[in-house]
């Protein structure tokens, strides 16, 4: 039936009116589709002169291209309704680090410098359909591509996992790692003497020198670590870096006369060590000089430090655990932290993500450690270092890592439910039961409300979540789904439940082999442990004394 004017002409205007709107929601809600409902793509530089915008542009491109699923069906097309239109930016005038912008024509990401449009960029191809571009080597995307924006809550963000060991994906999860972005780090300062602590640098304790801590009044000292940054291009036009000058980790001080001079005393290295910091950072001002708040230099100097001086205050003292505002550890931190935050320009915090008495346990702390985030991030605290398990294999480490990534860049992210995809990009076979399951026991240690020591046994975990039974059960499985996972599904899962028979080992401790029962399950377990053999990750299953070939040895000695 045809239409004519007259007859148009005679609808209502309001209904005319009615019709228009809808069309155009319609038309709006089509055009704002999420990333992943798209196959095709048409990136652009948003300013064509900027070498910047097209060097992204390009590298963009070049990405969705490289992972194209289907080589057969182009994912870079020319414009259109089934088209999605990429927009990026590189704006140093930007307010906020990063932004995402959806509009009728399609998306602009917009970042403040280079390193956050590499991780925006990756945020993007990660909200891409799996079907359409290949992601399953990366983390899942947190950044909603319908809209955005936001500051890193953290400028370093440091996590020293294996599963954070890669100087290639490290910048795609925005995460640092001490081996490769410190040019001195930790307790190493004692490396610079590479034939040995020559006397001079020896620490005077109880009267005698000794090499198993330093004297920071040294001249010795102070030139070898002068040397080092100047080598390091510390000195004028050289690059910028960070230095961790920082006594050896234990608790003597030293009490020579220089030292004493400096306001040493038995119980505190903070007047020697903050004597040198300043003369390094004056020194060489385009670096960085960071000391720690820990054991002999917990207190922080009296008098303000230059500029580019920082600490790092160790989070050891509090506890893994929920209802942290609750905690007078906590408390006793947060004005610690006050306290540095007085003298120096930056305050880092050195805080733990493990049972370093055993790696292969599980240790659930995601819900804990977003707690103690955004309470690092309300005082103020300019960087994060998570100290995990590296080199060596630690139980669902992957999803942990990844995790804590993103909270380090936002800790108000839904990790609960972020975990729950990261387990579906990781174990898309055993999802459905790894995610229920790991869920259930981070809730159990929030109800709980219970410490996951950071150096704890078997029972410690029984009393925080573990329940012996469920465990069992839930590794049996595991392993009858694991069969049909596929090679790189399957490959993680054999770490993981290779690990497994160990926590299963540790459940036997408590009645030790009682029963004839007993000893074939020890059996059992041994046998599966070793296949720990397989995987170089796996030699070692605790900080201190943990082979994992002497732990079954003792085993071994007790069932055969």
């Amino acid at each position: 039936m045809s239409t004519s004017k007259a007859s148009i002409s005679s609808f209502h205007p309001l209904l005319v009116l009615a019709v228009v709107l809808a069309l155009g929601i319609s038309s709006c809600a089509a055009d704002r589709r999420p990333v992943a409902d798209y196959a095709c793509f048409r990136v652009e530089p948003a300013d064509e002169g900027s070498k910047d915008d097209a060097r992204w542009a390009a590298y963009l491109e070049g990405q969705l291209v490289n992972r194209a699923v289907d080589d057969r069906r182009a994912v870079i097309g020319e414009g259109g309704r089934e088209c999605l239109d990429v927009v990026v930016h590189v704006d140093k005038s930007l307010p906020c680090d990063y932004r995402v912008s959806r509009s009728r024509s399609g998306l602009t990401l917009t970042a403040r410098d280079s390193g956050k449009m590499l991780w925006l960029v990756y945020q993007f191809v990660s909200s891409c359909s799996p079907d359409v571009v290949e992601t399953s080597d990366l983390p899942p995307a947190y950044v909603p591509m319908g809209g955005a924006e936001g500051d890193f809550a953290f400028e370093y963000r440091g996590i020293y996992t294996p599963s954070n060991s890669d100087p290639e994906f490290m910048p795609i999860m925005a995460a640092h790692n001490v081996d490769y972005d410190w040019a001195l780090w930790g307790h190493n300062i004692m490396k610079l003497f590479k034939d040995g602590i020559p006397e001079g640098a020896q620490a005077l304790v109880g009267g005698r020198r000794t090499d198993s801590q330093l004297c920071f009044s040294s001249p010795e000292l102070y030139a070898a670590v002068e040397a080092y940054v100047a080598d390091y291009g510390g000195a004028e036009g050289g690059e910028t870096a960070r230095f961790a000058i920082m006594p050896a980790d234990n608790k003597d001080v030293c009490l020579c006369p220089e030292c004493l001079k400096a306001g040493n005393t038995a119980a505190s290295a903070t007047p020697a060590v903050s004597k040198m910091l300043r003369r390094l950072a004056e020194e060489f001002p385009r670096c960085e000089f960071f000391t720690s708040s820990y054991h002999t230099t917990a207190e922080p100097p009296q008098a303000k430090m230059p500029a580019n001086v920082g600490v790092l205050v160790s989070a050891i003292g509090v506890p893994m655990r929920a209802l942290l505002d609750t905690r007078p550890q906590a408390k006793r931190f947060a004005e610690l932290v006050k306290r540095w935050k007085k003298v120096v320009s930056k305050v880092y915090v050195w805080d733990y993500m493990r049972n370093y008495d055993d790696y292969f346990t599980p240790y659930p702390c995601l819900a804990l450690v977003q707690e103690r985030l955004r309470m690092f991030r309300s005082l103020g605290v300019s960087g994060v270092f998570y100290n995990g398990s590296s080199p060596y294999y630690a139980s669902f480490d992957d999803v942990q890592t990844a995790a804590i990534a993103a909270m380090l860049v936002d800790p108000d992210i839904d990790v609960a439910a972020y975990a729950d995809s990261c387990f579906a990009r990781y174990y898309p076979v055993t999802a459905p039961l790894l995610a229920p399951a790991y869920r259930s026991w981070e809730r159990t240690v929030v109800d709980r409300a219970r410490p996951l020591p950071f150096y704890g046994t078997i029972q410690d975990a029984v009393h925080a979540w573990l329940d012996p039974e469920a465990y069992e059960a839930f590794c049996d499985s595991l392993d009858r789904r694991a069969k049909r996972a596929a090679p790189a599904e399957r490959s993680r899962l054999n770490r993981l439940l290779t690990a497994s028979w160990l926590t299963r080992l540790e459940l036997l401790r408590p009645g030790r082999l009682a029963t004839k029962a007993d000893t074939a399950a020890a059996r059992r377990y041994v046998e599966g442990l070793a296949g720990y053999s397989a995987f170089p990750d796996m030699g070692h299953y605790r900080e201190t004394g943990g082979p994992t070939d002497k732990y079954i040895g003792k085993w071994e000695k007790e069932i055969y």
